[in-house]
């Protein structure tokens, strides 16, 4: 990703908070309207409580493109100079998703078809579950990819083993433990 590409995800991100802000107001001004006049005027109400049902769907609609662009700038470091992704990266990483995404892990530890993973995946579940081991931002991304992506190699029926293996490789290495001091 370039820095105009990032530039330019940083104005989209500020557009549909905007824009969620927006709808949210008008669609509650609109109930607002409906309840206050439901009494005097009640062929108005009908169109005003359409109307805050209508912005209630758009204010939900650019809430999930504004999630689904923080989930695709997270996977690219060079968007981490955004202060909103590094905020959503620092959700995914904290210790209420960690120990989500181990409890996510711990079921596949009893499949036969992950025998060759299952110390590698022990050892994520423990440094998930540890709060000394720092995980790099790129690597909780990627591990939460791993197990929420139904077409990723834990999505189908019979795991991609290599994907796996190369996912778990590359995740393995962004957990820091630290240092015994003595």
């Amino acid at each position: 990703m370039t820095a105009r590409q990032v530039d330019l995800s940083a104005r989209e991100l500020r557009e549909l908070r905007s824009e969620t802000v927006y709808d949210a107001l008008l669609g509650l001004a609109a109930a607002l309207g409906a309840w206050a006049i439901h009494g005097v005027a009640p062929a108005l109400t009908v169109p005003l409580v359409v109307g805050a049902v209508l912005e209630a769907f758009r204010c939900g609609d650019a809430l999930l493109r504004r999630q689904e662009l923080l989930e695709h700038l997270a996977g690219d470091r060079q968007a981490y100079g955004l202060e909103e992704v590094q905020r959503y990266v620092a959700r995914l990483g904290s210790p209420l998703r960690r120990r989500r995404l181990a409890g996510a892990l711990v079921p596949l530890l009893a499949l036969p078809s992950l025998a060759d993973e299952r110390q590698q995946l022990e050892q994520l579940v423990r440094d998930l579950e540890d709060p000394t081991v720092e995980i790099d931002p790129f690597a909780i991304v990627e591990l939460h990819r791993l197990v929420d992506d139904p077409q990723g190699p834990l999505g189908g029926a019979v795991p991609a083993l290599r994907e796996l293996h190369a996912a778990l490789l590359r995740i393995g290495a962004g957990f820091r433990h630290p240092q015994a001091s003595g």
